[in-house]
């Protein structure tokens, strides 16, 4: 039964004891204080509201307005002349504080009269302004307040006068100079005979603008003149204050007929707590807004806030070390226990809790924490030993089942993936070990992720390639769909392994999957002490099979799994192959995609135009069986390129996906490498030229022939211009062939791979050049090496014929023969080249599915 200890009792209760009663005493100190603070700033806001009020009234009244009204009598008497009213007026600019001119404007006349002072009248001018437009009153603005009519104060007669006590008056904001200019309207009366007659005053509100923001309180808070639409006086972009609740309260009480002093708290738009009051001065339509934030006005507060909170951690701190002394035996043990249970969280499964001899709670829970832990062990190990080759339902499945560890297998329907990277052995070998092994891991990590995610089973990672099943331990009922699928973004995430390799500076991979649906053995296989969950059987070894005949980014399905995903696939291509270890051939599919519940596709695959090449490269191969390549060498030429394919002429018969070893060669008959793999694709026989055309074919309306023999190509290399120009007319008048004359015999081959000539004739003794050696580089270039080539000699020498003919010569002409033999001559041998060369040679195209970077290089230039 479980009891508290004392000691344990004694720990709560004297932290309780010391915490809770110093808290309920701070806060209601704490909360006395806050009221009053409130009282001490409201009284304080109120105060400086009703000084500042008072300190405008007194400045606008006695300061500027009563000094005028003296001088507007003066005008309106009639006894003083012009020159005295204007003297009058001056003497007032002098010497009344603030104003920086004076008006006096009759409605109906042009131009008032206007006197400034200079010194205000020079600082506008600093600034590049007109001061006689700045300091004109508003003409139409005078004339609407003319149509106004207001009774004067004790005058209910009179017809356009103003009250003193409620003046008109408009400010005016000056921004190149930031100058703030109030107009003080004054009515003169017995001015003009019927005219009415105003007397305006400029007051620069300096003075003002001071008073308010020189005040102390702005030390701790704000002090804001807004106008009745709200907006904030003595701010040049007259910011819209009508967001904030203090200033929507003043201006509904400025509108109202009572005014009085305000004070209120309210929340700004951003949150912040502010205290706040407003008044308004007798002679300006206008709100004295004082604001100041509750967190400055209540500092103390904070202070006492952090004085108790000090306190009560030192309380605390006192209270802690004497339990801590008072219980050290009782806290060792828990924290050592809560230390080991912090490294079981960070999947440390090796710690224990130290034996404790105690029997209460704690030695009870150090015993059972130490079974908890030995429990994990247990279950990371069977979960880590099946997850490294299945999925976690999976594991889950075979951890929940009593049968799931035992030796056995069973025949189930299943469906198995082999992939494998193109090529990737032959890369392995130009690399480090170190590259090999983070390529893999690029590529494995990406993969696994994808198979988990279609609950595919993980079998064997074997070097490069991946044995997967689906459909085992546990069936499902779109096995076969899903291993598609899976498939299909396994080649689209390919883009992303290549990202990552090419970030890290390793080569791209291209990846071949096959994929086959059948009956297998699965289980566990081993022995008591090891064992490994495994598939067996036919269809694996067909998995694998398929895959061989893939290329990189290709996905060969067998007509089983075909059969399995009715109207959801789409088929690219198939093919029937024999594979090695079966009676009968099969036919495989290349997949592009698959819909029904997946609708994941790869990009459509498009039969790209070859590029031909100018010069054709010169190539040997030999055909692979298996990982093996066969001792003989056969040439071949790339004729032309696209993408990773290349469209391919030789003699040597081949067979579709026949896997290739080939040798490039460069012009000069240099090997660029011997490691460059491909597959064959597509075979087709080579077409003869005008195979289509015969005797009965139609003819165009001018007589010719719809399809007409193509020219033969001539080439003459000799270093004599004359023998040149002899050959050239002797060959002028024969349409079907194209002569091509080369006197600079250092140039004789590039000229050669770019005609591709049908015939060469060739001297013998030329200075730039050995004649002998020439013929030899014509025999070993790709493109010439079996264009037939006669020989031209000055002289019919025995022993030079036998040497050109062992050299490759095919032909020998003394200079120069007769028009008829040379043309005659040249039109045997280009033909029958022709014709051998249509009945021996096949095209074929390759798919490259290993490039090492020489070679990708070159191809690139070749293009």
């Amino acid at each position: 039964m479980l009891k508290l200890k004392l000691r344990s009792k004694l720990i709560i209760y004297s932290i309780a004891l010391a915490i809770i009663p110093l808290g309920i005493a701070g806060k209601t100190m704490i909360q006395i204080t806050q009221d009053e603070l409130k009282s001490s700033v409201n009284d304080q806001i109120s105060n400086t509201i009703a000084q500042i009020s008072n300190d405008i009234d007194e400045l606008y009244a006695n300061t500027w307005l009563a000094p005028l009204m003296l001088i507007a009598s003066g005008i309106e008497n009639e006894k003083l002349g012009v020159d005295a009213k204007l003297s009058l007026i001056k003497a007032g600019i002098e010497n009344i504080a603030d104003v920086v001119a004076c008006q006096i404007s009759i409605i109906g006349m042009s131009e008032p009269i206007i006197i400034t002072k200079d010194d205000f009248t020079n600082h506008l001018t600093k600034f590049g302004l007109e001061p006689a437009e700045i300091l004109r009153f508003d003409p139409a603005t005078l004339l609407k307040l003319a149509a106004t009519p207001v009774a004067a104060k004790g005058d209910n007669s009179a017809e356009n006068a103003w009250s003193s006590d409620q003046p008109p008056d408009e400010l005016q904001y000056i921004p190149a100079s930031d100058d703030w200019l109030l107009s003080i309207i004054i009515p003169i009366r017995n001015l003009a005979a019927g005219q009415k007659a105003f007397f305006i005053s400029k007051i620069n509100l300096k003075r003002l603008h001071s008073l308010i923001y020189s005040h102390p309180f702005n030390r701790t808070g704000s002090i804001t003149m807004a106008d009745a639409n709200g907006h904030q006086l003595f701010d040049p972009l007259r910011k819209n204050l009508n967001d904030l609740s203090i200033v929507q309260k003043a201006l509904q009480l400025m509108n109202s007929p009572y005014h009085s002093i305000g004070v209120t708290p309210y929340v700004r738009p951003d949150g912040e707590k502010i205290l706040a009051g407003f008044s308004f001065p007798k002679y300006f339509n206008m709100a004295v807004i004082v604001e100041q934030s509750e967190r400055n006005a209540y500092a103390a507060i904070d202070k006492m806030m952090r004085t108790l909170t000090i306190l009560i951690i030192a309380v605390l701190a006192v209270t802690i070390i004497g339990a801590i002394l008072f219980a050290l035996r009782i806290i060792r043990p828990l924290e050592e226990i809560a230390s080991v249970a912090q490294k079981v969280g960070a999947g440390n499964l090796v710690v224990q809790v130290s034996p404790l001899k105690t029997e209460d709670e704690i030695g009870i829970l150090a015993t059972r924490m130490n079974d908890m832990i030995s429990g994990l062990r247990d279950r990371d190990h069977i979960r880590n030993t099946f997850g490294r080759f299945m999925s976690d339902d999976v594991v889950n499945a075979i951890l929940e089942s009593p049968e799931g560890a035992q030796i056995g297998g069973a025949k189930r329907q299943a469906t198995i993936m082999m992939t494998d990277l193109r090529g990737f052995t032959s890369m392995g070998e130009r690399l480090t070990a170190e590259d090999v092994v983070a390529i893999l891991n690029i590529y494995l990590e990406i993969m696994t992720d994808i198979i988990f995610k279609y609950k595919g089973t993980i079998i064997a990672f074997i070097g490069d390639a991946i044995l997967i099943i689906f459909g085992a331990p546990i069936a499902r009922e779109n096995d076969v769909q899903r291993a598609v699928a899976c498939a299909v973004e396994m080649q689209l995430a390919m883009q992303t392994v290549n990202t990552r390799c090419r970030n890290m500076g390793y080569p791209e991979i291209r990846q071949g999957i096959g994929v086959n649906t059948g009956k297998v053995i699965v289980g566990n296989i081993g022995s008591e002490k090891q064992m490994k969950y495994d598939c067996i059987g036919r269809n694996v070894n067909l998995a694998s099979r398929i895959e061989s005949y893939t290329v990189g980014g290709q996905i060969m399905i067998s007509e089983s799994t075909k059969v399995a995903c009715p109207g959801i696939l789409r088929i690219d291509d198939q093919t029937e192959v024999f594979p090695k270890g079966f009676r009968q051939p099969i036919m495989i599919y290349d997949v592009g995609g698959i819909g029904g519940d997946f609708n994941v596709y790869l990009k459509a695959k498009r039969k790209g135009d070859f590029l031909k090449l100018k010069i054709p490269i010169r190539m040997e191969f030999n055909v692979l069986k298996g990982n093996e390549s066969g001792a003989d060498f056969y040439p071949g030429v790339i004729m032309s390129l696209t993408g990773q394919e290349a469209q391919v002429r030789s003699a040597t018969q081949l067979n579709i996906l026949d896997n290739l070893r080939i040798k490039l060669f460069d012009r000069k008959n240099k090997i660029i490498t011997v490691e460059l793999l491909a597959k064959v694709t597509d075979i087709h026989e080579k077409k003869p030229i005008n195979a289509e055309c015969s005797d009965k074919s139609p003819r165009h309306q001018n007589g010719a022939d719809k399809c007409s023999k193509p020219k033969l190509t001539v080439l003459l290399v000799d270093d004599q211009p004359l023998i040149g120009l002899t050959m050239r007319r002797m060959l002028a008048k024969e349409e079907d062939i194209s002569f091509h004359y080369c006197d600079d015999p250092t140039q004789a081959i590039e000229e050669a791979n770019k005609i591709q000539p049908n015939v060469i004739l060739q001297d013998l003794v030329m200075p730039q050049i050995d004649g002998w050696e020439l013929l030899k580089k014509f025999r070993v270039n790709p493109v010439t090496r079996n264009t037939p080539l006669i020989v031209l000699s000055t002289t019919e020498e025995p022993l030079v014929k036998s040497k050109a003919f062992s050299q490759g010569a095919v032909d020998y002409m003394v200079k120069l023969p007769h028009q008829l033999e040379v043309v005659a001559r040249i039109r045997y041998h280009a033909q029958a080249s022709i014709r051998m060369s249509e009945k021996n040679e096949t095209e074929f195209i390759i798919c490259f599915t290993s490039v090492p970077p020489e070679a990708e290089q070159f191809l690139k230039n070749a293009k």
